[in-house]
């Protein structure tokens, strides 16, 4: 710890002795965690409590790399422990872990919003109480946990100050125009570790209702983007839906590409959700939506690539510039991953990202056909 008593600075992959603290107001399921926990070496579980307070109380003596973070527990939840200690810690990597996934949507957007960055749904033993239970077997119930853990181990942060994103987004009250824009201009944007706390504060920063569609595509498990959808019309007033096969597009809207599906337009531009093929490694994919979009509407098409880790978009990104349109990326300082924004730079050629505030600014500009100022 430094002397400002925050930790050091994340800009790499956490090593071995990886320090965990468990909060969780259940002690069965908190001695279930520290127990998966102790099949893997690398991890230290160095203390648990069973509540939000007492988790930001910890960090005023001890840091933790990583928080396995309850959802409800007394005297403070899981949303507001996290927002308090990325405001004041924040390279701490926390994991959403609740043992209702699907009833705590809302809740884990929250808490994405302010600053965790993934989410499992609570291991359960299929054991009669006093049995013996063996690491192999531990293991396997917690695999989900373990993997979860391993990839934010490996995450590489970048420099960013993450309690930026804990400012809560202005939301609009204005009624969107109803116009189809199957000839208008249209916005498709990517994103994926990081993306809900970056699409709230982009959108968020919005001065009025989009001018044309924004169709996003956010790296997500299957049955949550409808839950994604609902929370992200709420963080920024705009509205915000699913993307359904054969609609048509409309100004003033959000459409959110559902999880497990690829989207792309029918000969007459309307959705065309499909089943991704075997073998594809991204889903919603971001090439495949860029790709489709820009033979489209070619010139017509801004892309945004915003954090995440891997390449989905820079494909896409090079089919949009070869088509007539426009790419934006998010830059390396403020994207929470930046490996895909910097793999998309790369692959068209470009060498400057923005600020999430600087591409709502952009974005409004290109929406009314004013120049975009780049490089800037």
């Amino acid at each position: 710890m430094n002397n400002s008593g925050q930790l050091p600075p994340l800009t790499t992959s956490l090593a071995d002795n990886i320090r965990v603290l468990i909060v969780n107001d259940s002690p069965m399921l908190t001695a279930v965690l520290q127990a998966i926990l102790e099949t893997d070496s690398r991890y230290q579980v160095i203390g648990s409590v069973n509540d939000g307070k007492k988790a930001v109380d910890f960090f005023q003596r001890m840091t933790a790399d990583i928080v396995l973070m309850d959802i409800h527990m007394p005297n403070m939840g899981g949303v507001t422990a996290t927002q308090k200690i990325i405001q004041h810690w924040p390279k701490t990597r926390i994991l959403i872990v609740t043992a209702t996934v699907t009833m705590n949507m809302s809740f884990i957007f929250s808490a994405l919003n302010a600053g965790a960055l993934d989410y499992v749904q609570t291991p359960t033993l299929p054991f009669k109480p006093g049995s013996s239970v063996s690491s192999e077997q531990l293991r396997e119930s917690g695999a989900r946990l373990l993997s979860k853990l391993k990839s934010l181990s490996n995450l590489e942060l970048s420099g960013l100050e993450r309690s930026i994103y804990t400012h809560p987004a202005r939301s609009l009250q204005r009624a969107p125009p109803q116009r189809s824009s199957t000839s208008s201009q249209v916005i498709v944007i990517g994103c994926s570790t990081g993306g809900p706390s970056t699409l709230a504060l982009l959108l968020g920063k919005l001065t009025d209702v989009p001018a044309c569609p924004i169709v996003i595509c956010q790296h997500i498990e299957p049955g949550f983007s409808g839950d994604f959808a609902s929370w992200l019309e709420d963080e920024v007033g705009v509205p915000t839906q699913l993307a359904k096969d054969r609609c048509e597009m409309h100004a003033g809207h959000l459409y959110i590409v559902p999880a497990g599906r690829n989207l792309g337009l029918t000969v007459g531009g309307r959705f065309d959700v499909s089943t991704p093929p075997g073998g594809q490694i991204f889903t919603p994919n971001i090439d495949f939506l860029f790709s489709q979009f820009a033979e489209y509407f070619s010139e017509r098409l801004l892309g945004i690539v915003l954090t995440g880790m891997g390449a989905d978009g820079a494909k896409g990104a090079k089919d949009i510039i070869r088509c007539g349109g426009k790419v934006l990326t998010q830059d390396s300082r403020s994207a929470l991953i930046d490996s895909m924004p910097k793999n998309t730079r790369k692959a068209i050629s470009s060498h400057t990202g923005y600020m999430p505030n600087q591409l709502t600014v952009m974005m409004e500009r290109w929406m009314h056909n004013m120049p975009i100022r780049e490089g800037g």
